[in-house]
């Protein structure tokens, strides 16, 4: 049962990782083409993607690790980097799936209205620069929560060191 709860447990966290990685790449380059027709529905289309792969497999990860925890025992005293993961690593989870959910879907709305902008050119202008900044927040949202999930990857890794 461990055996396959800690295969879950990583091929979630490859998924995850890999997602947050590739697709901050990808809106980063999406956001200095905002301005080219249909690249803003490929931005929409990337966050929706983003939100199906990345949920899951974070939940994954969190109820995998939760097992994992309950059914091996530790001892009386709890090492570091158990504590790290259990605590820091369910709170980084947590987070970036609310915070990463809530401006994604703000970036889709951006990216949406600066699609619909008629009218003057000034307009269509400012919603590109709007939708532009709530990309660029979007991709600095990710890169945090890349290095977060780094250092939960960097401290376990210390128990097999």
């Amino acid at each position: 049962m461990f055996g396959i709860m800690l295969f879950l447990h990583l091929a979630g966290l490859a998924i995850w990782l890999g997602s947050l990685v590739a697709i901050s790449v990808m809106l980063s380059i999406f956001k200095k083409n905002l301005d080219k027709p249909g690249h803003n529905a490929i931005a929409r289309s990337t966050i929706r993607v983003f939100n199906v792969l990345t949920h899951p497999s974070a939940f994954i990860i969190l109820v995998t690790g939760l097992v994992m925890v309950l059914t091996e025992d530790y001892g009386d005293k709890t090492p570091f980097w158990l504590f790290y993961m259990q605590n820091i690593g369910g709170l980084i989870i947590i987070a970036v799936i609310a915070v990463l959910s809530i401006f994604g879907k703000k970036a889709a709305r951006s990216l949406l209205s600066a699609d619909a902008a008629g009218g003057g050119k000034k307009s269509v202008v400012g919603e590109i620069a709007a939708a532009g900044k709530s990309l660029s927040l979007m991709v600095s949202l990710m890169t945090v929560s890349i290095v977060l999930i780094l250092s939960v990857v960097l401290i376990v890794s210390y128990r097999f060191g």
